[in-house]
């Protein structure tokens, strides 16, 4: 059977229960794993993550993927047009 890469949100969540009767679903840093399929982008003035995760995954809530493989902690002021990022083969299908 076919993995897909990134699936859910919630692979290997996990829940802490709290003294005072709260509750809160975690997880654990995602690492993003290289592959042989990752590409590699070249930012244009005026690119964001948000709108290369829509591009390329089709969701532009998955910027954090890029991000996380890039060591960006604040897409905000990190970014520049030329700069070049890695892009993971994230739910492709193995």
């Amino acid at each position: 059977m076919a993995a897909i890469i990134g699936s859910s949100p919630f692979d290997k969540a996990y829940i802490i229960q709290y003294d005072e009767g709260d509750a809160s679903l975690e997880k654990d840093i995602p690492t993003i794993i290289t592959s042989d399929i990752d590409t590699v982008h070249t930012l244009k003035d005026g690119e964001t993550l948000h709108n290369l995760a829509f591009a390329i995954y089709g969701d532009s809530g998955k910027w954090y993927i890029i991000a996380e493989a890039n060591h960006i902690s604040n897409p905000f002021t990190e970014l520049k047009a030329g700069m070049k990022i890695r892009i993971p083969a994230y739910g492709i299908i193995e």
